[in-house]
């Protein structure tokens, strides 16, 4: 099997030199032939279609963070050609809902044996597509305050989460929803093509990769002594069962805001916006999964 490892070099603390080596060490029933390519942050979508034409892997490993999976999903999109994930970044969002191994063996030994299914990607503001989830409001605000510290990692990580801790964005929205044009006063609007965070916190319980629509998750203002609340439910798969939070199912949703909020796809803040259009992309990315996945 030929496999090209595209590593992102900076990702989560930054240490990626011992990916090379560690797939050079591998050792496996299925015979492994490895081509490596490092991101720069310059021309990196162009270099990779063209590792594509020369090596012409079965399945490309995006190394890295959710950033880094969703420019290689984006490329691979439409083609015969396997993603696979080896998580390497601070939140790992879509390696989380896969269940997948963060030792790069046990990873290589879970998806070169496993089965593929076809995931489905969100196109958003016919601009952006995302895999994972992206999001307005809260947890996009705390990616950008997150993204504006020099300090990286976990540590950086839970920096931000103070600091969007002290002012929470809201905004009215209004939507197409089951009814008709629906409005909600929200502190989170979530577009969720699955369950979780790389957190663990479970905000879609009955969301699946590969079903052909999305939920559009809601967050109406909860008082803050609420919060420790919410995050047992999240964390217990139980999060439709509060009274703050609305699960849509959709293949297509617009929503307007009265004020601008952050957007975050995929775990790169995007700016802030005064209208979202989310639609489920009708080209599928074939994506390498552990086996009994969906068991």
């Amino acid at each position: 099997m030929v496999a090209l490892f595209i590593i992102n070099p900076v990702a989560g603390e930054g240490d990626q030199n011992d990916i090379r080596q560690k797939v050079a060490q591998y050792h496996s029933d299925i015979e492994l032939t490895a081509h490596f390519l490092e991101t720069s942050g310059e021309n990196d979508a162009e270099r990779i279609r063209e590792a594509l034409q020369t090596y012409s892997p079965e399945i490309v490993f995006a190394c890295g963070g959710d950033g880094t999976v969703n420019l290689v999903g984006e490329i691979l999109r439409g083609t015969p050609v396997t993603l696979g994930i080896i998580p390497r970044g601070s939140a790992n969002g879509l390696a989380t809902e896969l269940e997948l191994p963060y030792n790069v063996h046990d990873c290589l030994d879970v998806l070169l044996s496993g089965p593929r299914i076809n995931l489905d990607t969100l196109i958003i503001n016919d601009t952006y597509h995302c895999l994972h989830l992206a999001d307005i409001g809260y947890n996009a605000q705390l990616i950008h305050d997150f993204e504006s510290l020099k300090q990286r990692g976990h540590i950086g990580y839970l920096r931000g989460f103070l600091k969007t801790m002290k002012e929470r964005p809201t905004a009215e929205i209004t939507y197409n929803g089951p009814a008709g044009k629906e409005k909600e006063k929200v502190i989170m609007a979530v577009f969720a093509n699955a369950r979780m965070y790389g957190t663990g916190a479970v905000i879609n319980p009955k969301g699946r990769l590969d079903d052909g629509h999305f939920e559009l998750v809601l967050f109406r203002p909860w008082p803050r002594w609420y919060f420790p609340f919410l995050m047992v439910l999240s964390l217990f798969g139980k999060i439709n069962m509060s009274r703050y939070t609305k699960i849509i199912v959709e293949k297509e949703v617009q929503v307007k805001l009265k004020t601008p909020l952050p957007l975050q796809v995929d775990g790169e803040p995007r700016g802030q916006v005064f209208d979202i259009q989310v639609r489920v992309c009708q080209n599928k990315i074939s994506l390498a999964v552990r086996a009994g996945y969906f068991d």
